[in-house]
């Protein structure tokens, strides 16, 4: 078994074998104070022999700190197809894809710095870890052209 690909996204979703992505493709996230919430997604390929589907696997993803600390983890069942019908002709060293996405929302981020998302499957990494960077910065820094709001002479701002 192997990952084949794997990417973050603002969200994510599989429905009837396919990969349903919004905003997806980033590596870094800006949050204007921390603790910050995770708010994302990431959604993944796996490529099994077909000698594999005889038993029941398990996804991991981990979320690592700076110094290898796991902040959440989760553990879920591969759903895994059913074996093609009798009458249907199918090479047997053909590969099976098995996509899942996995919502990350609920993780809460403690400060900025660089993190590590790690899959694994029944206990064996699949890959290097997927790194994400979290910086600090407030939404008038991100965007070009944007000025915060500016206080008048009655105090107030606008």
């Amino acid at each position: 078994m192997r990952v084949d690909w794997i990417v973050l996204a603002n969200a994510a979703e599989v429905r009837d074998e396919l990969v349903n992505l919004l905003g997806g493709g980033w590596n870094v996230a800006y949050r204007e104070a921390y603790p910050a919430a995770f708010y994302g997604a990431i959604a993944l390929t796996l490529v099994l022999d077909p000698r594999e589907l005889a038993t029941p696997h398990h996804l991991e993803i981990a979320i690592l700190d700076q110094e290898g600390k796991v902040l959440a983890d989760a553990r879920s069942p591969i759903a895994l197809p059913p074996p093609a019908p009798p009458w249907v002709e199918v090479p047997a060293n053909w590969d099976i894809r098995v996509s899942m996405a996995v919502n990350l929302s609920g993780v809460q981020i403690p400060a900025p710095g660089l993190y590590h998302i790690t899959v694994s499957v029944d206990g064996l990494h699949l890959r290097d870890p997927l790194e994400v960077k979290f910086i600090q910065a407030s939404p008038s820094e991100l965007l070009p052209g944007v000025q915060p709001p500016r206080e008048e002479a009655t105090g107030r701002t606008t």
